[in-house]
């Protein structure tokens, strides 16, 4: 059961996931802050910008890893031919 969590914990899915939610229900705050002309800035901002630095952050994760699994699948064929 602990190994299951840990891999839904661990799993660069789930940072995609989790930012975008960050990222989108801040997004509506500083939307509907603009939308009645309060120009301060809150912590929905901050939770924006952690959100949109989480998110470009596991995106590169996984091209990382597709690269990897990519080079990996290249050299094992070129070894077998």
């Amino acid at each position: 059961m602990l190994n299951i969590l840990s891999k839904i914990a661990n799993s660069h899915y789930t940072g995609i996931f989790l930012a975008l939610i960050l990222f989108g229900t801040a997004g509506n705050e500083i939307i509907n802050q603009l939308k009645h002309d309060s120009h301060q800035i809150g912590a929905h901002h901050g939770v924006a910008l952690y959100g949109l630095v989480m998110l470009i952050k596991e995106i590169l994760a996984v091209v990382q890893s597709t690269d990897k699994v990519v080079s990996h699948i290249k050299e094992r064929k070129n070894s077998d031919s």
